[in-house]
C-alpha cells in the first residue's frame, strides 16, 4: 500500500461544467403560475406553493407567518390533530415559506401519499377556521420567538442602521413588539387570507420523479384554487439610502457586543454584480475569507464574522456582522475596514483566487444536485428577482474572473468610508 505524501500538497481541480435545468412554466386558466421539473430517481415529490404579497404588503408583518400556522389548526373540514396525523402518516414533511413579497408551503412527500394530501391542503388553503385559541397559540409561538431574537446583542446593532440603508418609511423598517403579535385578533388573520390567498396570485412548483397521472391530479388541485385578481400585486418600494451613519446602543446586561455594518449596493440587473459579490464572499463569505483568516484565527477578536451582498426586489446591500468581546468593538470595525481596502491594494490573487471560485462554485453545485434543490433555486429566482439566466451568467464569471476585475470592483463599491455601522455595547 502506498503512503501518502503529507509534504505535497493534493491537486486542485478546476472549475467543472454544471447546469441548472429549466423547468417548464405555463399559467393555468385561474392565473396559477405552475412549474414543474421532473427528474430525479426517487418516487417523492416536492411541492411549493407561494402566493404573491406577504411581509412588506401586509399591514402587520406578522400576518402572513399567522395565516400558515394557523391554518394547520383547524379548517371546516379537519381538525388540528386530524391534519397532523394525516401528514404524519404519510411521512410528509410540510412547512411555511414566508418572505419579504411571498408565502406560502413547502409538501415533501412520497408520490404515492400526496394524492390523500391534496384535500388536507386544499381545505387548509380554501376553509380554514382560524378561531380564537388557534390564533392566541400561534400568537404566543411567534412572539416569543422575536422576544429571543430582540434579545441578542445582534438586533439592536442591526435595527441601528436599517433606516440608512433602506430609507424612512420603508417597509423594512416597520418593527413589530411581542405584544402587538399577541393582540392580533382572528379577524386579522382571516382578512389578510382573503387578501393574499383569496386575491393573490400563486406560483407553485413541482418537483420530483413523478408521473404524467399525478402531475395531471396536481394540476386539478391547483386549477381549484381560487382565481388571482389582476389588480393585486406586490408593492416594491425601492432603497432609499440616507447615508452612512454610526449608531451605538448601550446594553449593560449584555456578556458580548455586536456589530452590524452595512452599505447600499448595485442591484442584481448591474453588470458587475456578480463580480462584487464575489468579492464579497472574498472578504468575508467563507472560513477562509479575509476576515476570517484576519479577525479570527490571527488575531482571535471574534469566534466568527461574516459578510454577503444581498439582493432583491428593492435593490442590494453589503452587509458585515460579528459578534464579540466589547472591549474588541473598535478594533474589529478597524480591521474590516482594512480588510476592504486590502481588497483593492492586495487583489485576491493566486492560491487565495481558486479557493475563492471553488468556494463560490461549489455553492452553485448544490443547487443541482437534487430535483428539490433545483426546484427551490428556481423558486429562489422569483422571491429575490434575480434575472433571467443569472445562474449561466455567474458560471461565466467564475471562468474569466482575474484579480484584476475584483480589484476593481471593490474600488467601486466596497468604500468603507461608506459603511453604516450599529454597535451594541
Amino acid at each position: 500500500m502506498s503512503t501518502l505524501d503529507r509534504s505535497k500538497a493534493p491537486s486542485v481541480t478546476t472549475v467543472p461544467d454544471i447546469s441548472l435545468p429549466p423547468c417548464d412554466t405555463r399559467t393555468l386558466p385561474n392565473g396559477v403560475v405552475l412549474n414543474t421539473l421532473c427528474a430525479g430517481d426517487q418516487p417523492q415529490s416536492l411541492l411549493t406553493l407561494v402566493w404573491e404579497g406577504s411581509v412588506h404588503e401586509s399591514p402587520k408583518p406578522s400576518l402572513p407567518h399567522f395565516v400558515f400556522e394557523a391554518m394547520r389548526e383547524g379548517t371546516a373540514d379537519y381538525t388540528g390533530p386530524q391534519i397532523a396525523d394525516a401528514i404524519d402518516y404519510a411521512g410528509a414533511r410540510l412547512s411555511s415559506r414566508i418572505s419579504e413579497h411571498h408565502s406560502g408551503l413547502q409538501l415533501t412527500v412520497l408520490n404515492s401519499q400526496l394524492p390523500g394530501l391534496l384535500p388536507v391542503l386544499d381545505s387548509m388553503i380554501r376553509r380554514p377556521l382560524y378561531e380564537q385559541p388557534a390564533i392566541e397559540m400561534v400568537g404566543r409561538t411567534i412572539a416569543a420567538g422575536v422576544a429571543t431574537q430582540r434579545a441578542q446583542a445582534s438586533y439592536p446593532a442591526s435595527r441601528a442602521i436599517v433606516t440608512s440603508l433602506r430609507g424612512e418609511g420603508h417597509p423594512a423598517v416597520r418593527e413589530e413588539l411581542p405584544d402587538a403579535i399577541r393582540a392580533v385578533t382572528p379577524e386579522e388573520v382571516a382578512m389578510w387570507h382573503q387578501h393574499s390567498i383569496g386575491r393573490g396570485r400563486l406560483h407553485a412548483y413541482f418537483s420530483g420523479n413523478y408521473s404524467p397521472q399525478l402531475l395531471q391530479q396536481v394540476t386539478d388541485f391547483l386549477e381549484a384554487l381560487p382565481t388571482a385578481d389582476p389588480e393585486c400585486a406586490i408593492n416594491i418600494v425601492p432603497n432609499r439610502p440616507t447615508g452612512p451613519v454610526r449608531k451605538t446602543v448601550e446594553r449593560p446586561d449584555s456578556a458580548q457586543g455586536a456589530l452590524s455594518m452595512g452599505m447600499p449596493a448595485i442591484g442584481r440587473d448591474h453588470p458587475d454584480y456578480i463580480a462584487l459579490r464575489i468579492a464579497v464572499v472574498g472578504l468575508g463569505g467563507f472560513f477562509n475569507s479575509r476576515l476570517m483568516q484576519n479577525i479570527r484565527e490571527e488575531k482571535g477578536l471574534t469566534y466568527g464574522i461574516g459578510s454577503a451582498l444581498f439582493g432583491d426586489h428593492e435593490g442590494a446591500t453589503v452587509r458585515i456582522n460579528a459578534q464579540c468581546d466589547k472591549a474588541y468593538l473598535d478594533d474589529v470595525i478597524a480591521e474590516t475596514m482594512a480588510e476592504m481596502r486590502g481588497l483593492v491594494t492586495n487583489p485576491i490573487a493566486g492560491d487565495e483566487l481558486t479557493r475563492l471560485k471553488l468556494n463560490v462554485w461549489s455553492s452553485m453545485a448544490s443547487s443541482t444536485e437534487s430535483p428539490f434543490a433545483m426546484m427551490n433555486a428556481h423558486l429562489t429566482n422569483l422571491l429575490v428577482a434575480c434575472p433571467q439566466g443569472y445562474f449561466e451568467a455567474q458560471l461565466a464569471e467564475l471562468a474569466s474572473l482575474t484579480p484584476e476585475r475584483l480589484a476593481d470592483v471593490a474600488a467601486l463599491y466596497l468604500d468603507p468610508d461608506k459603511l453604516s455601522i450599529g454597535i451594541c455595547r
